[in-house]
């Protein structure tokens, strides 16, 4: 343990360089340390990109570049390419996953080589010199941004938020309990007439707007009570949870000294990405829900006397599938309204806020009793 006068050990400060930086926390660290061993720790950004890569050219060969229309008559190649499509996003995350397991700095090298070896080839079949020079620009385009992603600490944000995701899809049926009482609450407006008169005429960017505009205003109201209650800078730095955390043998300074704008600001994005993910999965099951009921009750009938006319055929990346624009905004809004009540209840609601915010707050209490320690440490 370092004494006041010395400076600390290497290995001290780099294992709480990566605690922070695990933890979604890049603001807690220096900026020469955000970029140390930067190409190794971008290893599962760059693999997950070269999946996309290497299954698009699946996708584009299978299809034989043409549209898919699944009412219409498929072939066996075409079947392949919707199922490649449909698994690529499954794909970037298991491989971005393995290599993340990867601990030996030379296996990152080599998973990092690999990916960018594969991402740029994947780009050049049926190319001609001219478009072999464009793609090149536009792949080394792409890897530089993961790589600054990772260097900045963006990707040390993205990262945490992936695993909390993965953390929360794990207590799904936690998650479909909770979400049983939203779905007596919006199944009346699944079958509005109005609602979905309104839905099957709107364009694709309009709903879109009206999505993301719900969806900002519960995000904004998530943020406004996370602040509120956020601990403040003076939290305990002799908390007990880091018992076995690199700061475990750190003695407690006597003043941390208070929170860098920049340090609020990423606790607060870290506490509000785990509650919006948390959110956002409770309206994806609920949306899953109504898009399930619609499957079942649907049919060309029902549709038209739903929405007040024919429906359209919706088009999902240039697949035509059997099912109506309509359909797919009626449950894309419910999806919205249903995040707009989670985030109302989470931070007004006692038992809620029991469930979903304080679990979050003690977490913050933790980094910055951590990050005390670190001051102390580095100072």
């Amino acid at each position: 343990m370092p004494t006041s006068g010395t400076s600390p050990s290497a290995d001290a400060t780099r294992a709480a360089d990566a605690w922070f930086l695990y933890r979604g926390l890049p603001s807690a660290v220096p900026a020469r340390a955000r970029w140390r061993g930067v190409l190794p720790r971008s290893a599962p950004a760059l693999t997950a990109w070269a999946v996309l890569m290497l299954l698009s050219l699946v996708v584009t060969i299978a299809s034989g570049d043409r549209d898919i229309d699944i009412d219409g008559a498929p072939t066996a190649s075409q079947w392949v390419a919707l199922v490649v499509l449909l698994g690529i996003p499954v794909a970037m995350a298991l491989a971005g996953y393995g290599v993340g397991r990867i601990r030996s700095t030379g296996g990152r090298w080599v998973a990092s080589a690999a990916a960018v070896v594969v991402g740029v080839c994947s780009d050049w079949p049926g190319d001609d010199v001219a478009d072999v020079l464009r793609d090149v620009a536009v792949d080394s385009s792409v890897v530089a941004g993961i790589v600054l992603a990772t260097g900045s600490g963006v990707g040390s944000i993205l990262g945490w938020s992936a695993r909390v995701a993965v953390g929360q899809l794990r207590s799904a049926g936690r998650l479909v309990i909770r979400t049983l009482p939203v779905v007596l609450l919006t199944v009346l407006v699944f079958f509005n007439s109005v609602v979905w008169s309104i839905a099957s005429h709107l364009s694709a960017s309009r709903m879109l707007l009206l999505v993301g505009f719900l969806t900002l205003i519960a995000v904004a109201f998530v943020v406004s009570g996370i602040s509120d209650h956020l601990p403040t800078a003076g939290a305990s730095a002799g908390h007990q949870g880091l018992a076995e955390t690199p700061f475990a043998t750190l003695p407690p300074p006597a003043d941390g000294g208070p929170l860098r704008r920049t340090e609020r600001a990423n606790l607060v994005l870290v506490a509000t990405i785990s509650q919006v993910t948390q959110m956002a999965i409770l309206a994806a099951v609920t949306g899953a829900v109504f898009f399930a009921m619609g499957l079942i009750v649907l049919n060309p009938a029902v549709s038209e006397k739903l929405a007040g006319g024919a429906v359209t055929q919706s088009v999902w990346f240039d697949v035509a599938l059997p099912v109506s624009v309509a359909h797919v905004h009626v449950t894309a809004l419910l999806m919205a309204l249903t995040f707009m009540y989670v985030s109302a209840r989470a931070v007004g609601d006692g038992e809620y806020r029991r469930e979903f915010l304080d679990p979050v707050l003690a977490d913050m209490e933790l980094a910055i009793a951590a990050r005390h320690r670190y001051r102390a440490l580095t100072s």
